[in-house]
């Protein structure tokens, strides 16, 4: 490159690296219109669970079916991410009671074919009686295996999903635990994380989790002098009049070796994400308020650090991208090929829809943002998986006049390095 200033260069090898971060984004492929849904919980999740086993693609995802139930319906995803028929759909671990089955999630059996599934079931009748975290096994047909309950949740205030992960193993979460799946579709004891996993990561012996809620810390009155009922000085407060205080807490949890906690002063109902490569773990989450909106942070963890987990592992990171005000639980997802991790996630627009957006974050830990579904239909919850290297499909709901289908798109990426010139 003689003659050519050195500055120039280096921005020409920032306009190349900026160039190759950006992914090619495949064209949408639509399901067919799905059965309407009438959900009765809020739970951040997936439209669509993905998982990959070495007869291709899997997608798992909720709908009603002809009695007007919810149900979790598995089907296989061709190399453009078309559904490919049959589409099954998985009984309830209870039979002849009306139960709605919400959230699924899927893994490869660490055999490389089959996987495991899971998800959440609360009653329709009684109202109010507690649900249950289910699982069974799917075979390579997807056939499933006789449905088994693992732990009550609550039928209300539901914070988070079921989340299963394989590696060496295989790991299911649920409440405020994780269980390890044996021989046979049996699971060891439970063994506590702390508070509610939003997401898991398996590649090690044991799992690492991550969890995030908002924590009421107290509250103050207004100061209007109708609030304490004429007795002023007395302390008391009128719940109408309550202004209450939150912070939000984020935990990562690395079994048996310790934990990390980051509180922050805004209340969220939206989750964490977080995924592993087998070196470092990325931990993302939406910082910020809610309702206000806010930006959407990634902290990378190196593996080497679970041996002694140090209290201010989560401080610090990155901004990766920005969400807008919502009201709704919503969660990041995460996929990584070794190269590079890719996050997507949705964000509200001022149109009152929702869009997805991405990031990849290259082992160097530069963040280069880009767009992924931002029509005027309501897009939200994706998923995203690594199919091969360079390669990953992405999930989501979209609804438009009236109508529900799930979504897919691929994305690609260069995976040939070359100099910039």
């Amino acid at each position: 490159m003689k003659g050519i200033p050195h500055l120039l260069v280096a921005v020409l090898c920032l306009t190349s690296l900026t160039a190759s971060a950006q992914p090619f984004v495949g064209e949408e492929v639509l399901s067919d219109p799905l059965q309407p849904r009438n959900d009765t919980i809020d739970v951040a999740a997936p439209a669509g669970a993905m998982a990959k086993d070495r007869d291709g693609l899997v997608i798992a995802w909720t709908m009603a079916n002809a009695r007007g139930i919810h149900a979790v319906h598995v089907a296989r995803l061709d190399a453009g991410g078309r559904v490919i028929a049959p589409v099954v759909e998985i009984p309830p671990v209870v039979v002849g009671k009306e139960v709605d089955a919400y959230a699924p999630s899927i893994a490869v059996s660490p055999a490389g074919t089959g996987f495991t599934l899971a998800w959440l079931e609360i009653f329709k009748v009684p109202a109010g009686f507690p649900g249950s975290v289910v699982y069974c096994q799917l075979d390579a047909d997807l056939k499933p295996s006789s449905p088994r309950a693992l732990a009550i949740v609550g039928s209300t205030n539901i914070t988070a999903p079921a989340v299963v992960r394989s590696g060496q193993r295989t790991w299911i979460s649920g409440a405020n635990g994780v269980w390890e799946m044996r021989a046979g579709g049996s699971t060891g004891p439970m063994l506590k994380t702390g508070g509610p996993v939003s997401d898991m990561a398996a590649t090690s012996d044991y799992p690492q989790v991550i969890s995030g809620q908002s924590i009421q810390t107290g509250w103050i009155c207004t100061g209007d002098p109708t609030c304490s009922g004429g007795f002023p000085g007395i302390g008391y407060c009128y719940e109408a009049c309550r202004i209450y205080r939150y912070v939000y807490e984020l935990r990562f949890v690395s079994l048996f070796t310790g934990q990390a906690t980051r509180t922050m002063t805004f209340q969220s109902d939206s989750r964490p994400a977080l995924e592993s490569d087998g070196r470092d773990v990325l931990v993302v989450w939406m910082d910020g308020d809610q309702q206000a909106g806010g930006t959407v942070s990634a902290v990378r963890l190196s593996a080497t650090s679970f041996a002694h987990v140090e209290h201010d592992l989560l401080q610090g990171g990155q901004d990766i991208g920005t969400f807008g005000p919502d009201v709704i639980s919503t969660r990041p997802d995460i996929a990584t090929d070794g190269e590079r991790f890719v996050v997507v996630w949705s964000t509200k627009t001022p149109a009152g829809d929702h869009d997805i957006l991405g990031a990849v974050i290259d082992r160097q830990g530069h963040s280069t943002g880009f767009t992924i579904a931002t029509s005027v239909a309501d897009e939200r919850d994706p998923s995203i998986l690594m199919t091969a290297p360079g390669n990953f499909q992405i999930a989501y709901g979209k609804l438009s006049n009236g109508e529900r289908r799930l979504a897919t798109r691929t994305l690609k990426f260069n995976t040939r390095r070359r100099a910039a010139r």
